[in-house]
């Protein structure tokens, strides 16, 4: 489970599993 994320950059890479990026994702929504 390793994330990176860089939008100053103009990127984003994201190394979750499977329940872990559900879990990001629906932060990011909210």
């Amino acid at each position: 489970m390793v994330g990176f994320v860089s939008l100053q950059g103009g990127y984003f890479v994201l190394f979750f599993d499977s329940f872990f990026i559900q879990v990001f994702v629906d932060y990011l929504i909210k």
